[in-house]
């Protein structure tokens, strides 16, 4: 099908690329051989002007509701290619992720402050389990830590990996890295709003790259951007995009 780019969207044009046999010409004389044509659909008043085609009055089709959004306020009709369906779909299944490995890097980090100065806490045993069931969680081995580490140097250095290892499955910066490719996608059809929200993401993510004093208040600050940061998208996708939402389910 062809389409036309507006400022609000896509019209698709009533014709496409179609590829059309030739067995009838005398001069092929291999079966299966086509060619490619461009192929448009006539009105019945164009057909009558030109003389060339009849058309056949076909009964009207039962009322289809219509299915329209307001993109940058302008109506469209919603009609998406299915690599852009795609693509909305995959970036809000990469936020939500990103969302979800948030909420779980800051409770196991809560309880990583709780007990780091204070061992011998009641439930300070439950460190490592909750960093084993996060690391479960995330569908990737553990990071690698020094022979002899303690607990708590290896909830710490498995927070870190999960947060900021951009090259790690099921890490916090590898879903955002994801969702941000998805945008790249489908970059004309998101608003400005949504591009400000995934730059502040992505840089709270590469300032915490760059940090070097393995400071927890550095890490808690990044899941608090990067929380703020996916629930802001989500209101965004809320008031615009269900192909969005289709990712989130």
């Amino acid at each position: 099908m062809f389409s036309v780019a507006q400022r609000a969207g896509y019209t698709v044009m009533p014709g496409g690329f179609a590829h059309v046999p030739i067995e009838h010409r005398a001069d092929v004389k291999t079966a299966g051989v086509q060619i490619a044509k461009d192929v448009w659909v006539r009105t019945p008043e164009r057909s009558a002007e030109g003389g060339s085609v009849t058309v056949t009055p076909l009964e009207a089709p039962e009322p289809v509701a219509s299915l329209t959004v307001v993109r940058h306020g302008l109506p469209t009709e919603g009609v998406s290619s299915p690599r852009v369906l795609n693509d909305l779909f995959w970036l809000g299944r990469y936020a939500e992720r990103a969302e979800d490995t948030a909420r779980l890097l800051s409770a196991v980090r809560d309880r990583y402050q709780d007990y780091r100065s204070r061992p011998w806490l009641t439930g300070s045993n439950s460190l490592p389990i909750l960093v084993s069931a996060l690391t479960r969680v995330s569908g990737s081995p553990a990071a690698l830590v020094p022979s002899g580490a303690s607990d708590l140097d290896r909830a710490f250095v498995e927070l870190r990996s999960l947060t900021g290892a951009a090259d790690r499955p099921g890490s916090l910066a590898f879903s955002v890295r994801r969702l941000e490719s998805a945008a790249r996608g489908v970059r004309d059809q998101l608003s400005l709003d949504t591009w400000m929200v995934l730059s502040g993401v992505n840089d709270a993510l590469e300032d915490y790259s760059e940090d070097t004093t393995a400071d927890p208040v550095v890490m808690a600050s990044v899941h608090t951007s990067v929380l703020g940061g996916m629930l802001a998208l989500a209101a965004l996708a809320l008031s615009h995009w269900f192909e969005i939402l289709a990712g989130t389910c």
